[in-house]
């Protein structure tokens, strides 16, 4: 008799390692997607937000003098964008797309820091932004729901906090905290406890984000999150390390002379009250 095969759903099926990432004009960034199985022979893609343009796994493409180019790792089940020659324009919201999943990831470009700085034109109010005296519109198109972080580390018996994001068209949704391994999710304005942790979500409606907070962790508490605003989610990975115990050394010293006949010498003798602990859990 055939076995029915099991899933793995301990982990996200799209993932990436950095949610948000910055860089420099005329630098270089990456961006590593994570995939699961299920996706290994899917459509890899990076994408914009903002027009929706996208690259493809095996092309090179230039957007806005920027050269980007996506290989992928099937035995990692990954693939990296690399975009080169940035500018500044090239800041905003993209995604990892692998079949039908998407991953958000905000770039946030800065001057490069070698290049004069020079002053900018005040724009007139209700009017066009400048930038090195020439105007351009300002256009900023963002995914409905995000993290801030979309990798958090703790150590056990601590604390940790993770801000989730959402747009105006979310803002009376319901919003939660869950966990993958085991579909447990925690909502906005409930106090639980889950294996020993406590879980508080609070909402902040006027900046558009709501914030986790885990206190009292375990190390079983490692593994793969979500946030979850109405029907969306977007995946945080939580990585725990052991509490390190250490105990205070106090040390007795006596100086002892010692005679023979002929020498005189100082002897430095240790006497330990307590040995010293380190304890790792």
């Amino acid at each position: 008799m055939r076995r029915p095969q099991t899933l793995d759903v301990t982990a996200p099926d799209l993932s990436v390692v950095h949610s948000s990432v910055s860089g420099h004009e005329g630098g270089n960034i990456s961006v590593q997607c994570l995939y699961s199985s299920g996706y290994q022979k899917k459509v890899k893609q990076w994408c914009r937000y903002k027009d929706k343009s996208c690259y493809t796994v095996g092309r090179t493409d230039t957007s806005q003098n920027s050269s980007v180019q996506i290989t992928d790792d099937d035995e990692r089940r990954s693939f990296t964008v690399l975009m080169t020659g940035l500018r500044l324009t090239d800041s905003g919201w993209y995604f990892c797309s692998v079949g039908d999943r998407q991953v958000p990831v905000q770039l946030t470009i800065t001057e490069d820091p070698q290049v004069p700085v020079l002053t900018l034109t005040k724009p007139k109010p209700g009017r066009y932004q400048t930038f090195r005296g020439q105007p351009y519109l300002r256009i900023q198109c963002a995914p409905d729901v995000s993290v801030v972080s979309s990798s958090v580390s703790g150590h056990e018996g601590g604390d940790i906090s993770v801000q989730c994001l959402y747009s105006s068209a979310y803002q009376n949704k319901v919003k939660q905290w869950c966990r993958y391994k085991d579909r447990s999710c925690y909502t906005v304005g409930r106090t639980d406890t889950s294996q020993n942790s406590s879980v508080l979500i609070s909402d902040d409606i006027g900046k558009r984000s709501f914030t986790v907070l885990m206190t009292g962790l375990r190390l079983t508490d490692s593994g793969w999150y979500f946030c979850s605003a109405g029907d969306l989610q977007i995946s945080v990975q939580l990585t725990m390390s052991a509490a390190v115990t250490t105990t205070t050394v106090k040390l007795r010293y006596r100086k002892r002379n010692l005679h023979n006949g002929r020498i005189r010498k100082d002897e430095n003798i240790l006497h330990f009250n307590q040995v010293l602990v380190h304890v790792r859990c």
